[in-house]
């Protein structure tokens, strides 16, 4: 399988304040380090939150059609099609108890 070793980057997740400092390479490349990256649809954060990709799922949504010049059934149509499977991919990892 080859990679496209510009595209990859290096993750680090702790629950220690200070993080240890790790250089990754893939075949002779040097991975970037990143804070957070969207991987299948879902943007992971190094400090383990899920505010971003709910920024980013709510900002998509937002960009839906506007109901003001589509009916009701095209409306709830869209938000079934669209929005609804948008904000309930990876809904598991969403805490409960986290609040936006």
């Amino acid at each position: 399988m080859q990679f496209g070793t510009a595209k990859c980057n290096s993750i680090s997740t702790s629950s220690k304040h200070t993080k240890t400092k790790s250089t990754y390479k893939l075949h002779n490349h040097i991975l970037q380090q990143v804070d957070s990256n969207r991987y299948l649809g879902l943007t992971l954060q190094s400090h383990l939150k899920q505010d971003t990709h709910i920024n980013n799922i709510t900002s998509y949504t937002n960009k839906s059609p506007q109901d003001s010049y589509s009916s009701q059934h095209m409306n709830e149509h869209t938000h079934k099609v669209i929005v609804r499977p948008k904000l309930e991919y990876c809904f598991s990892i969403w805490d409960p108890h986290n609040t936006h």
